[in-house]
């Protein structure tokens, strides 16, 4: 493969012969990641349409990089913040535990949510949302208290009282570390 062939193709380049013209917008998603487009969205000219499309091809362009240096991200945290090992050993008291292996970090769509947690699935981190390390640690930190409310007590989800509660545990937490 060519060093080329791994550029998106550009909106603004007129095709020589019909042979290389572009696909259609619907067909790929990459005609939509471009330098103008990325400027147009940055400076508020672009389309909602256009934004949501050049958002959406950068994530999946980078979405092997980005899963990457999330799950390092994880990994060093798990190793060395006071408050992920804090977490994790109140986690531990319980007679659970969360190791890094139940933390999946993905591209997500449709929600601009940087995590989540399911008791039969784990903690989701969204790598396409994380921006650095200390982003990482507190949404990690933030499903983990989830985590915790879910193992301690007789949590209900539909209940608004205790979605109320965790997020006030997390908050007071967050302003801890």
């Amino acid at each position: 493969m060519a060093a080329t062939d791994t550029l998106p193709r550009t909106t603004t380049a007129k095709p020589t012969s019909s042979a290389s013209a572009p696909a259609s917008p619907n067909d790929d998603p990459f005609t939509y990641y471009t330098w103008s487009t990325f400027f147009a969205a940055l400076s508020g000219q672009a389309s909602p349409h256009e934004r949501a499309q050049y958002f959406r091809a950068r994530d999946i362009a980078n979405e092997e990089s980005d899963v990457k240096r999330i799950s390092s991200h994880v990994d060093y945290l798990y190793t060395y913040s006071p408050l992920i090992r804090f977490m994790r050993e109140e986690i531990q008291k319980l007679g659970h535990d969360v190791p890094p292996s139940v933390v999946r970090c993905r591209r997500c769509e449709g929600s601009s949510a940087g995590g989540g947690f399911n008791p039969d699935h784990g903690i989701l981190l969204c790598s396409n949302y994380m921006k650095s390390r200390g982003h990482v640690e507190d949404t990690l930190a933030h499903e983990m208290v989830h985590v915790y409310d879910h193992l301690r007590w007789k949590f209900d989800k539909l209940d608004l009282r205790h979605a109320a509660c965790t997020e006030v545990t997390h908050f007071l937490l967050s302003r801890l570390s």
